[in-house]
């Protein structure tokens, strides 16, 4: 169990930076969308192993960690092959002041 427990540990942590290194960029929307199909499907899949199939709580655990890696691994994916790109450079792009403009100019 303590074998599992640390998989876990190492997939929310890698979960963990990239879902915030998502949102830090301004990309909120699939990171929270991600997060809440893979948290309601793996809410399924635990009620259905744990009341339907009669899975050992341990066996759930299981259901829980291979959910968290999937999560880890589309966060990690939208990180290296996602439009996010595209979207710091338009924030960034907002923040810069106007050629020519002074800042509190009367």
């Amino acid at each position: 169990m303590v074998r599992l427990i640390s998989i876990y540990v190492l997939a929310d942590a890698v979960s963990q930076v990239y879902s915030g290194a998502l949102r830090g960029v301004g990309d909120t929307l699939v990171t929270m969308l991600l997060s809440v199909a893979v948290h309601w499907l793996l809410t399924g899949v635990a009620y259905v192993a744990l009341r339907v199939l009669h899975w050992s709580p341990e066996a759930s655990w299981v259901a829980v960690v291979v959910s968290l890696i999937v999560l880890a691994l589309a966060y990690y994916a939208r990180y290296r092959f996602g439009n996010w790109r595209s979207r710091a450079l338009r924030l960034s792009q907002l923040d810069e002041p106007a050629l020519g403009s002074t800042p509190h100019a009367r």
